[in-house]
């Protein structure tokens, strides 16, 4: 099964709206679910992350320190601009995604069918939780510092697990 990928592509055109968002800082590290080697052969790909705050945006940085392609990009510093849209252009070296779950692409379908199996079994396996037939589990997606979660619910528990512990299994 190919890994699922579910972040947008990052388009020049957003920048001003971030902009005017007050969304000014990006986090770029190193994206590591692209595994089409047509991609990563001519490319590298890096995955941006949105911040209004400067501290918040350190504190990812920070967390991701390892990573080589850990840098803050601020969108009111004109070189940081340009990088930016150097590294979002045609012939760049760089394949850019932003940190922003696709809108309307089918991802809460894909997770609720595909990976659902493989979600009640880490239920299962992990927690002392009892699931019945219909189990009723209500799994989502979110992002913290670049890396996929799935957070599944039942009932009033909720557990929160990377998703390539589901992905994987």
């Amino acid at each position: 099964m190919n890994r699922l990928q579910p972040f947008e592509l990052f388009q020049r055109n957003l920048i001003p709206h971030l902009r005017e968002d007050k969304k000014r800082y990006l986090v770029a590290q190193t994206y590591y679910r692209i595994q089409d080697p047509m991609i990563n052969e001519f490319t590298t790909p890096i995955l941006v992350t949105e911040y209004d705050n400067l501290n918040l945006a350190r504190t990812h940085k920070n967390a991701i320190s390892q990573d080589k392609y850990a840098s803050i990009l601020d969108l009111d510093k004109d070189a940081h601009r340009q990088k930016l849209v150097e590294m979002v252009g045609y012939n760049s070296k760089y394949r850019v995604y932003r940190a922003a779950l696709k809108q309307g692409s089918g991802i809460k379908q894909l997770l609720e069918h595909q990976y659902l199996d493989r979600i009640r079994n880490y239920v299962k396996s992990n927690t002392d939780w009892r699931l019945g037939y219909d189990s009723g589990l209500r799994p989502h997606l979110e992002v913290h510092y670049g890396e996929l979660f799935v957070v599944i619910k039942y009932g009033s528990r909720q557990v929160r697990v990377k998703f390539e512990e589901i992905e994987n299994k």
